[in-house]
């Protein structure tokens, strides 16, 4: 099937890795891995496995910060939307580089909008997520043939086993995933910043020009593809790639157009994972397309006091200003 992207309207996700610190992941699926991930099972034959569960829902600020990509209710954005459903499941593994990538229909009963930050999340998500997974893996493994060399027996073993779980209530399996995400965020802070980085398939030349690993980051939402709509434009390079920014922004059901700092923050979004996508890809970036991003990002870091927090607003204002730099370089040619 297709690996065309999706809008992250109901979106939950994660990622399970063998020796692969940057496991991770969003909503319930999320805290299912880092509970499974204290096993230590793993699927023989893969190196990285990718799960993601969409579904429809109304956009809310909540879900995508301050009304980026609020349903229009039009027909048009419903029509795409149901046929991007319609393509579901969708599977692609790579021999070469051993990973499963997997986007499935979402459990209906999960509420995937508030994201199941830890102080929201309820034994029955949590429930209703390792199902998920579960029922996601089984479909996997029937997938694959004896010559691909790959078992999920031993993931499929230990969601089993985490649904048959149980807790005295809410409040004691929080504690739980609080201890897992501890452990997971002081495994990777003990870890060369740069060996968390799959730096396979990018120009040699790339790490270079971005020089701090925060650059390759998909969890810093300051960095080109740390946010959801950079973290997609990249995993879908091959497709969109040769997209202008117009038609990825309606292939993803953003208003560019409304009179918000959500508009702005899309805009920037989308095309600094562009023209940091074709650095990271050919160690090179069309100038047209560097002089775009780079006014696109100048322009929302004047509005970013209304987008970020207090405490990284410095932080933030610095990276504008370091990306704005490396932009420059193509933007004079």
């Amino acid at each position: 099937m297709t690996s065309d992207p999706l809008s992250t309207e109901g979106k939950t996700w994660c990622i399970f890795g063998h020796d692969y610190p940057a496991s991770r992941g969003g909503g319930a699926a999320h805290w299912v891995r880092a509970l499974m991930e204290q096993e230590g099972r793993f699927a023989t034959g893969l190196t990285r496995f990718t799960l993601t569960f969409v579904q429809r829902g109304p956009y809310v600020p909540a879900h995508l910060g301050n009304g980026v990509g609020v349903r229009d209710g039009s027909d048009g954005q419903d029509a795409r939307w149901n046929a991007s459903l319609a393509r579901l499941p969708s599977r692609r593994f790579s021999r070469k580089t051993r990973e499963l990538v997997m986007t499935l229909r979402g459990d209906p009963g999960l509420d995937f909008v508030d994201r199941h930050a830890l102080v929201n999340i309820t034994t029955a998500d949590l429930q209703i997520g390792t199902d998920m997974v579960l029922r996601a893996l089984i479909h996997a493994q029937g997938r694959f043939k004896a010559s691909d060399g790959v078992d999920l027996g031993p993931m499929i073993r230990s969601a089993k086993a985490l649904l048959a779980r149980s807790w005295p209530d809410d409040q004691a399996m929080r504690a739980e995933l609080s201890v897992a995400h501890d452990l997971d965020r002081a495994r990777i802070a003990a870890m060369d910043p740069w060996a968390k980085i799959d730096m396979r398939g990018f120009h040699p030349q790339a790490r270079q020009i971005l020089d701090q690993p925060s650059d390759w980051s998909e969890g810093n939402e300051f960095s080109p593809h740390g946010n959801d709509l950079g973290a997609d434009i990249l995993h879908n390079w091959s497709v969109l790639k040769s997209w202008d920014i117009a038609r990825i922004a309606d292939h993803f059901q953003v208003d560019l157009y409304a009179s918000t700092p959500g508009a702005s923050l899309a805009r920037m979004q989308i095309s600094l994972a562009l023209a940091f996508g074709h650095i990271k890809k050919s160690g090179d970036c069309p100038a047209d397309l560097a002089r775009q991003a780079r006014r696109d990002l100048m322009n929302h870091r004047a509005r970013a006091a209304a987008m970020v927090m207090p405490d990284h607003l410095d932080a933030w204002s610095k990276t504008c200003d370091r990306y704005a730099a490396i932009l420059q370089k193509w933007a004079d040619r």
